[in-house]
């Protein structure tokens, strides 16, 4: 669990807490690779405040992106194997 994240849903009302406890752990995952996937630390911080906000609607999975293009840091966001540095 990246740390980031991790201390914003200690932080946190019990709510989204509970709701983080329930989720599977594949829910979970994708919440934390949503998270992860961003190189800029802006919108890394935006991504985080926006987990807990989608969490707080009710939101159990973070929705709209592609989990074909963060499940492996080899590949760009559009599928395709990056070229090797």
């Amino acid at each position: 669990m990246p740390e980031d994240l991790s201390d914003a849903l200690a932080e946190a009302p019990l709510e989204i807490r509970e709701m983080w406890a329930d989720l599977t752990p594949m829910a979970r995952w994708e919440w934390v690779r949503w998270v992860q996937v961003t190189r800029n630390p802006e919108t890394r911080r935006r991504r985080v405040l926006a987990s807990i906000s989608k969490m707080n609607s009710g939101k159990r999975r973070p929705c709209c992106f592609d989990l074909s293009s963060c499940t492996d840091p080899d590949l760009a966001r559009s599928g395709k194997l990056r070229e090797p540095s």
